[in-house]
């Protein structure tokens, strides 16, 4: 089975959610010409995102999340990471390379459950 590879705990797959709901915000007020009000960011505590195999879907990630870490799984939202080509200049020249793709997958815990990712 095995699907999961590792958590991915950054600052950047944390708070994009939050970023994305603001500015979604921010241009729905200004078509509408209205005051805009400055709302509560909501707090995503319990959404982590995780490396997984290519071959994973989202019912197989849920189920595997929800016996690894004893938790309530609500959603799983999966997407792939195009491949990058990363090149440097050195004295012998340019050097090429290739980050691989790979799939994420991000899941929203219910209320009161937590992914201790340090201890496990």
């Amino acid at each position: 089975m095995n699907k999961i590879i590792k958590p991915i705990n950054t600052e950047k797959a944390t708070k994009i959610e939050e970023v994305k709901r603001r500015a979604y915000e921010i241009k729905r007020e200004e078509k509408t010409r209205k005051i805009l009000e400055k709302k509560p960011i909501e707090k995503l505590n319990n959404r982590y995102v995780f490396k997984v195999t290519s071959d994973a879907n989202k019912i197989e990630i849920k189920n595997e999340i929800e016996k690894i870490y004893d938790v309530k799984v609500i959603k799983v939202n999966t997407l792939i990471t195009t491949k990058k080509i990363k090149s440097r200049y050195t004295k012998r020249g340019q050097i090429t390379g290739v980050k691989p793709s790979y799939k994420k997958a991000y899941v929203t815990l219910a209320e009161g459950y937590k992914i201790d990712i340090y201890n496990n």
